[in-house]
């Protein structure tokens, strides 16, 4: 029983991995250039990159889409699809016409800043969706786990 028991774990790592880079590799060029944005801000600021967790792209993304179709701006429910064991939770949201412009207007606000810059976060996930009149619906989940 335990010989078949230590057999599994590594098949369900492996599992878990092969999942990660499934759904990152499905990540659209907008959503990694999103990642990039961020990422750059935070090197330039002395703070590491964030990693990326499955479950906020997944929550991002599902708000992303939610905030083309209902055509406005509102945050989502927190907790609601936030990874086991997060100890904070944040989030901006964002639309513009480009990428750079939503990650600029971002930048420029104090508090949408600091969720960018945190020392707090470490994990993050971003959702993006073009809707029919050319806007980005931008969305960053950001965590500490």
């Amino acid at each position: 029983m335990t010989a078949a028991r230590n057999r599994r774990r590594p098949l369900a790592a492996v599992a878990a991995v092969l999942a990660l880079v499934l759904a990152l590799a499905a990540c659209t060029p907008e959503v990694n250039r999103t990642y990039d944005l961020i990422n750059a801000s935070r090197a330039q600021h002395g703070r590491a990159p964030y990693a990326v967790n499955l479950d906020l792209y997944f929550k991002a993304q599902g708000w992303a889409d939610q905030l083309a179709r209902q055509g406005y701006l509102s945050h989502s429910n927190l907790t609601q699809g936030a990874p086991p064991g997060w100890q904070a939770l944040g989030e901006n949201v964002g639309v513009g016409g480009s990428l750079e412009s939503v990650h600029n207007a971002l930048m420029s606000s104090s508090s949408h800043r600091a969720n960018i810059l945190s020392t707090t976060f470490n994990h993050m996930g971003v959702g993006v969706t073009r809707d029919g009149a050319g806007r980005y619906w931008v969305v960053h989940e950001f965590a500490r786990l």
